[in-house]
Formats: C-alpha cells, structure tokens, sequence
C-alpha cells in the first residue's frame, strides 16, 4: 500500500508552519540630570496576520553623573553616550546575556569586563568610574560580538 505525499509550494505561506518575525525598539530619554526614562516596545508577527505587541517602561533614578549601559540579546543600550571632559563619571554596567562581554577602546584605555547573568532574572552588575580627558568621540566595543558598541561622545 502506497501514501500520498504533498509537498508545500516553497513560493507560497506554508500551511504547516507558521513564520514569525520579532523587532525590538528601546528608546532612552533623560527625564532631567537625574532620572533616565527607558521604553520598550516587542512587536511579533506572523504570517497568519496576528499582531502580539508588549509595551513596557522603566524609570531609574541615577546620581548625578552616572549612566547605565545595558548588554541584551549581544546590544549595548543606549548605543551613545555624551559626557564632559574632565568630569569623573559612573558606569553601571548590567549584562542580561548568557555569556559574557567586553567593553574595550585602547585610546581610552578602556578594558572592562562584563561577566554573563547569574539567571533569566538576575543580570550580572559591576560599576566603574571613568575621566574622561581627551575630547573626541570613541567606541567602546565588544570585539568578540559584531556590531556591538557605545559611542562616546567627550566634549
């Protein structure tokens, strides 16, 4: 005995499985010296037509002076930073990844290192304290990771 077998035309939406497309949009906006407002949106969509968005924001009370960069799903958020020069500044670094990253730029002599999360919950945290001297911008980067930066802008 003999079954039918139907193969999917690979030019039209399969029945079988379903495709599905996820983006991401962060947006960081300093609500004065102090507090920095972080909104987030995940937009999924397939191809059934179905439309699953989440929206979420956080507000974090900062220092004066200190900044957050945020290694998740191998970004760096927010991609740029503007500091003074000679101002000592604070870097919370938080790393939501499960592995590890580097933040490294030779001219500054930037070489620290971002250690993977502990669980889904828990981020890995360290601060660091920097002066930055030298006017100009700079990339702060993560060379084992493509793409993956902070700009420094020192004015």
């Amino acid at each position: 005995m003999f079954s039918a077998c139907t193969f999917e035309d690979p030019n039209q939406p399969s029945p079988t499985y379903s495709r599905k497309t996820t983006s991401t949009r962060t947006t960081l906006t300093p609500s004065s010296t102090s507090t920095l407002t972080v909104s987030s949106t995940s937009t999924i969509s397939s191809n059934t037509g179905s439309t699953t968005s989440t929206e979420s924001t956080t507000t974090s009370t900062l220092g004066e002076n200190t900044y957050k960069i945020i290694a998740q799903d191998n970004k760096f958020t927010p991609e740029e930073l503007r500091l003074s020069a000679g101002e000592e500044v604070r870097i919370i670094l938080e790393n939501w990844d499960p592995k590890s990253h580097t933040l490294m730029n030779e001219e500054l002599k930037i070489n620290w290192h971002l250690p993977y999360r502990l669980d889904k919950s828990t981020p890995s945290t360290r601060n660091q304290s920097f002066n930055p001297t030298i006017k100009g911008s700079f990339y702060l980067e993560d060379k084992n990771v493509n793409d993956m930066y902070v700009k420094l802008v020192v004015e």
